[in-house]
C-alpha cells in the first residue's frame, strides 16, 4: 500500500507538468477503465479493483452517466452507479453517485445500496486520457479505497 501511495504522489506531482503540453479534449462522450490497488478498511487488506466507466458530457465542467466495478477476489463483488461528474478546473474530475452492489457470501448473492465518489486527474492526449486517479466505495458491508491510473478515450 505504501508503494501506491508513492506512486500516486509522483503522478500527481509529474502529470501536471506534462499537461501543459498537451491540448484538450472536449468530446461528447466519455469512456474510461482504471485498475488500482483497493484497501478494503473492513479485512485490512489490498486487492485488485477494476472500473469502467461511460459519460456524456454535459457542456465544459459537467457530466452524467454509468460506472461498472469490481473488486477482484475469492468473494464476488460488483457495483453498478449513476454517475455525476463535475470538472472544478481544468483536467481535475470528480464524480460520485449512488449505486447498488452485488457480492456473493458463500453461495448467496446479496444486494445493497451503495455510494461512490471518484477524484480523476486527466492528461488529455488528443482523444485519449491517463492520469492519476483515487476513488471511495461505500456499502451495508464494507468501505473501500482505490488508488490507482486511469485511461479513457473521448468520442465526438
Amino acid at each position: 500500500m505504501k508503494r501506491l501511495i508513492v506512486i500516486f504522489i509522483f503522478l500527481l506531482l509529474v502529470f501536471p507538468l506534462a499537461a501543459q503540453e498537451h491540448d484538450h479534449d472536449h468530446s461528447e462522450y466519455h469512456l474510461a477503465a482504471g485498475i488500482g490497488g483497493t484497501y478494503l478498511f473492513s479485512e485490512n487488506r489490498v486487492m485488485p479493483g477494476i472500473h469502467f466507466h461511460a459519460m456524456k458530457n454535459l457542456g465544459h465542467k459537467f457530466s452524467a452517466g454509468l460506472g461498472l466495478e469490481t473488486l477482484v477476489d475469492e468473494h464476488s463483488h460488483y457495483s453498478v452507479t449513476l454517475l455525476a461528474g463535475y470538472s472544478p478546473i481544468e483536467n481535475l474530475i470528480v464524480e460520485a453517485g449512488p449505486g447498488l452492489t452485488f457480492s456473493k457470501h458463500e453461495d448467496d448473492w446479496e444486494q445493497s445500496l451503495s455510494a461512490h465518489i471518484e477524484c480523476i486527474y486527466e492528461i488529455n492526449l488528443h482523444y485519449f486520457h491517463v492520469g492519476p486517479m483515487v476513488g471511495l466505495g461505500i456499502d451495508h458491508d464494507e468501505t473501500h479505497a482505490t488508488l490507482g491510473i486511469h485511461l479513457g478515450i473521448g468520442i465526438h
